[in-house]
């Protein structure tokens, strides 16, 4: 039931996901595990590092995870280095308007916003806007994303009528 195709990255986040859920159930359950700090976020892109060596762009993958995850959990300070350390390595590994560089920007961007350092999101999110605007359906996800997060940064930075386009843009798409 856990069987499905997907990028190599699937199968270390699901083997990170399945290690945590196990030590859990060990550790409410009063077993200690010996494997505690064995598999963690930060292991699994040690371990991408290993594997490719310098550059590359599924390093970049791993580390954007990694910040996505720090994000799930509310603790922006960790993910902001890492998704500035993944945009790094897509500008080095990949061409300047791909989608994956896009989406590590509205990622970096919403980090930003949520503390609260709007002058420095805006122009995150908005390079990553500006590249998924034209490569992605109108409905799409991080297009959706951004166009809410920028609508909330402009507003907060005083500039109504640019908060307005993006809240125009999602009005239009929702019809």
């Amino acid at each position: 039931e856990m069987a499905a195709l997907g990028p190599r990255e699937v199968d270390a986040a699901w083997m990170v996901l399945m290690h945590r859920f196990f030590l859990d159930i060990a550790d409410r359950a009063g077993y200690p595990s010996p494997l505690a700090g064995w598999l963690t976020r930060d292991r699994m892109v040690e371990i991408y590092r290993a594997a490719y060596g310098g550059k590359h762009y599924l390093i970049g993958v791993a580390l954007s995870n990694l910040a996505s995850a720090y994000n799930g959990d509310k603790q922006y300070a960790m993910a902001e280095p890492l998704f500035r350390e993944a945009i790094a390595m897509y500008d080095a590994t990949l061409p300047a308007d791909h989608t994956t560089t896009a989406i590590a920007h509205i990622k970096l961007g919403r980090t930003l916003l949520r503390q609260r350092r709007f002058s420095e999101a805006a122009p995150e999110t908005l390079a990553g806007y500006e590249v998924i605007l034209t490569t992605a359906a109108p409905g799409n996800s991080f297009l959706r994303a951004a166009r809410i997060d920028l609508a909330a940064i402009y507003d907060t930075l005083g500039q109504p009528e640019r908060a307005e386009r993006f809240r125009k843009e999602l009005a239009d798409t929702a019809r």
